[in-house]
């Protein structure tokens, strides 16, 4: 979701949330509530998703950068490592950098 598409984020949430797919609404409900900077918001969003599939390398890295902005760098860390447990990819390594950096 980029910021710039607010309206259709909003639209898709809506779409998914009519298909039952819990998790993937949660996921997208969660980068809605982190590209508004309501991090705590994205956090609980973040977890309901993981709670319904755990594997979401995606949504392990946004929980652990939605921990570094505020302010919780363990819990960064921790929740960064599992998402390159299991998807050691650019978009994981990236935000485990930026982490890294923030400690």
């Amino acid at each position: 979701i980029r910021l710039q598409e607010v309206e259709k984020a909003e639209q898709m949430l809506t779409s998914v949330e009519k298909k039952n797919n819990r998790a993937l609404y949660h996921l997208i409900n969660g980068r809605y509530a982190f590209e508004q900077e309501s991090y705590l918001e994205a956090i609980s969003s973040f977890r309901l998703s993981l709670q319904l599939d755990a594997d979401q390398p995606i949504a392990w890295s946004f929980l652990a950068l939605s921990y570094m902005y505020i302010d919780q760098s363990e819990k960064a860390l921790q929740y960064s490592q599992v998402a390159l447990e299991r998807s050691p990819e650019r978009f994981t390594l990236t935000n485990h950098g930026l982490i890294l950096i923030d400690l």
